[in-house]
């Protein structure tokens, strides 16, 4: 018997065919791949290179927004991110600015007088621009053991009761005497900041003795009448502060008042 092997006609076409077909969609997957990848990393190169730049110091660093999707949405928040910080930043380095300015103004004050009616109502101005208090007033001790009002701002104007003097442990005022504590919030929310019936009835407080460990000799209180919630942690900081100098310059003038007193005598 003979054997003949014949090509089948097309079939060496149908091969390279189906080969170049394989090797087309080869190349196509590769492209793709690279276009899916180039897309998804190049927006995250850019993230990160936005991020870099906001850790060290740009806040104004921003990120182009070129699509709606989640690469979008994350262009987006992180613009939106930095623009609060920003503002946050700002915000923050104009209120150290007015601090700082409002200390100045009181070591002058401190260093230009020994005159007690003129110290203490700067010392009361200082506070209320420090925190933004609509109306304050400073009381301190007196000869029988109470406390006495020595200078007052924007309370009258504002109908806020004016006390001229105050029990120790009685009120809000007493109580802080008494007890050398800062207290903050609402007038009459809780039993440490309920006020005497001489004293401010509603709105916001915020209060802190002048002392000389371990006695206390005046009282610093700040209001906003028309705001609750008026001050927060970063207002009662400042007025602690401020609180400090103001303690050692007015005990100083009265111990100057005293010695002089004494002098004569």
């Amino acid at each position: 018997d003979v054997v003949v092997a014949a090509t089948t006609p097309g079939s060496g076409l149908l091969v390279q065919t189906v080969f170049l077909v394989a090797l087309v969609s080869l190349v196509v997957a590769v492209v793709a791949a690279v276009a899916i990848a180039r897309d998804l990393t190049g927006p995250l190169e850019e993230v990160t290179d936005a991020a870099e730049a906001v850790a060290s110091g740009d806040l104004t660093k921003s990120i182009e927004v070129r699509r709606a999707d989640e690469v979008g949405r994350l262009a987006r928040a992180f613009n939106h991110m930095t623009d609060e910080l920003l503002t946050y930043v700002t915000e923050l380095e104009g209120s150290r600015d007015a601090l700082r300015a409002n200390f100045d103004r009181l070591g002058d004050a401190l260093s230009a007088t020994l005159d007690l009616d003129t110290l203490v109502p700067v010392v009361l101005e200082t506070a209320m621009t420090s925190v933004g208090a609509e109306a304050g007033l400073v009381m301190l001790g007196d000869e029988h053991g109470g406390l006495t009002l020595h200078a007052e701002h924007g309370m009258r104007t504002r109908s806020l009761a004016v006390p001229s003097a105050v029990v120790v442990g009685q009120g809000l005022l007493g109580a802080v005497a008494a007890s050398g504590l800062t207290v903050r919030g609402e007038l009459g929310s809780t039993p440490e900041l309920q006020p005497a019936p001489n004293e401010p009835q509603s709105g916001g407080v915020l209060a802190v003795a002048l002392r000389r460990p371990p006695h206390v000799f005046g009282v610093i209180a700040l209001f906003a009448p028309s705001e609750p919630n008026g001050f927060d942690e970063a207002a009662e900081s400042a007025l602690q502060s401020l609180a400090g100098p103001a303690s050692i310059a007015v005990e100083n003038v009265l111990l100057h008042a005293e010695a002089t007193r004494a002098s004569t005598i």
